[in-house]
């Protein structure tokens, strides 16, 4: 046991059901240390564990899978054909065969449907098929007032016939019974400064006072401007406000512009396409990345910045992008 970790009631009855084998949602206001405990777990357990979050980006931080990648899951897919149809987890079927502890971060953004295709997933795939969830335990870490599920406007209908709510406890194999709660309630991380915990608290609750507001904005800069170079992001409530900040930045640059337009095929009725249709760049440029790459070069949500343009040997327009990390990867068209 580390010497740093605070050993609380709570957390031991968090480690006496985790190390039992019980299925268990583990929940708490950031700060109160759900990583740590989940760390401290690991650490101890002889168990064959895989941690999963539901973003590239989540599962960057907690060095695991998306959990679409671990079972081979995509968006066109169907709770039947999980159940009983041709689906097949492909590279990972063996890790689910061998899967003792299946633990799922930032769980509040899991959708209800993606939870029954785990559980679906998991009963044909998991080392004791037929029971549920495969016989593997299932840890579900994460803050229900944090980021809530993504559903689309086409996905609205669906939704509200199949499932009282997109969040996971909504899901048809989901119960409070299954899934005892423990709820971390001693704030680590900010300790010492009181004035600050207590309002990202009332951040948290949408109870944000005017004297808290005014606390906040003491320390904004509202002349700020990030240089060229380095890796800021402005957190904007709407796309237009993105859109016009990007178009700023971009008409900045000095260097050549590049459009792109996108190429649709096919019946595309409610689809939301993942980026604009014509898409601007210039070398120099700060760019996010929106996919997984299956090769685990970047993921959903990682920045970067656009250092050299070239082609495929399909002479395809392909972009040298400069990483956060110096990795230098290549982005190719993609369907």
């Amino acid at each position: 046991m580390a010497a740093s970790i605070d050993l609380t009631d709570e957390f031991r009855r968090a480690l006496d059901l985790l190390e039992a084998g019980s299925n268990v949602f583990l929940t708490g206001k950031a700060g109160t240390g759900k990583s740590t405990l989940i760390r401290e777990f690991i650490s101890r357990t002889e168990r064959n564990v895989v941690v999963t979050a539901p973003t590239g980006i989540a599962a960057l931080n907690v060095d695991g899978y998306t959990l679409h990648r671990l079972f081979g899951l995509h968006p066109s897919i169907s709770l039947s054909e999980v159940q009983s149809g041709r689906y097949y987890p492909a590279r990972f079927a063996e890790t689910l065969k061998a899967l003792e502890t299946l633990i799922v971060d930032e769980v509040s953004m899991v959708r209800a449907d993606l939870f029954d295709q785990v559980a679906a997933a998991l009963e044909r795939f998991g080392p004791k098929p037929g029971q549920p969830f495969g016989g593997v335990q299932v840890v579900l870490v994460g803050d229900l007032l944090q980021l809530p599920p993504v559903v689309t406007e086409h996905e609205q209908t669906y939704f509200e016939t199949e499932y009282h709510t997109p969040y996971f406890f909504s899901a048809h194999n989901y119960s409070r019974e299954l899934f005892p709660s423990i709820s971390l309630t001693k704030v680590f991380r900010q300790l010492g400064d009181t004035q600050m915990t207590s309002i990202l608290n009332s951040i948290r609750e949408g109870l944000l006072l005017e004297t808290a507001q005014q606390d906040l904005n003491a320390h904004v800069d509202a002349n700020f401007e990030p240089l060229q170079d380095e890796f800021w992001l402005t957190l904007t409530t709407t796309n237009r406000i993105a859109s016009a900040r990007n178009r700023q930045r971009l008409e900045r640059l000095s260097t050549e512009l590049h459009v792109h337009h996108a190429h649709s095929t096919g019946e595309l009725e409610g689809f939301e396409p993942p980026t604009d249709e014509a898409l601007e760049f210039k070398i120099g440029a700060q760019v996010m990345m929106l996919t997984n790459h299956p090769g685990d070069q970047w993921a959903n949500g990682t920045l970067g910045q656009v250092e050299q343009i070239g082609r495929t040997r399909f002479d395809e327009t392909c972009v040298a992008i400069r990483l956060q990390d110096n990795d230098l990867v290549w982005a190719s068209p993609h369907t």
